[in-house]
């Protein structure tokens, strides 16, 4: 995907981003909502592929929204913010969504191991397309 040929960013643009961005936290919570997923005895890793999904998706759609790098790395930054914040960080009641321990925390740390370098690897990738191309130095 590359960058959009018309380069003027507006205001609607930058509200998109804001409603892209509040889509990849609230995509977050959902998948690590969705991490202890079970099918009678058998956990269901499906929240590792909608992290995958979500980190490859949001990011293209920040990037092509702003022609910025930072509209395709707020959505990333969102979803981490979601992610991390709800697995990692207790609860005065001392509840958790996680129970580690057993396969979910290993479900839980393909989640973010995945969605990591599958969002950075989209960030490389649709940057990296929208770069201009320089022509070779002659000597």
């Amino acid at each position: 995907m590359s960058a959009p040929d018309d380069t003027s960013t507006g205001p609607v643009d930058y509200l998109l981003l804001l409603l892209v961005c509040a889509t990849a936290f609230l995509a977050g919570l959902i998948e690590v909502l969705l991490v202890p997923l079970y099918s009678g005895t058998v956990i269901i890793p499906i929240t590792v592929v909608l992290g995958i999904v979500t980190t490859y998706a949001l990011p293209r759609l920040g990037f092509w929204l702003t022609a910025t790098v930072s509209g395709g790395v707020l959505p990333l930054v969102s979803w981490f913010v979601a992610t991390l914040g709800l697995s990692f960080v207790g609860r005065p009641e001392a509840d958790v969504v996680v129970v580690g321990g057993n396969a979910q925390q290993w479900v839980l740390f393909a989640l973010i191991v995945f969605g990591a370098v599958v969002g950075f690897a989209t960030i490389v990738r649709v940057t990296g397309a929208a770069a201009p191309v320089r022509p070779p130095v002659s000597r």
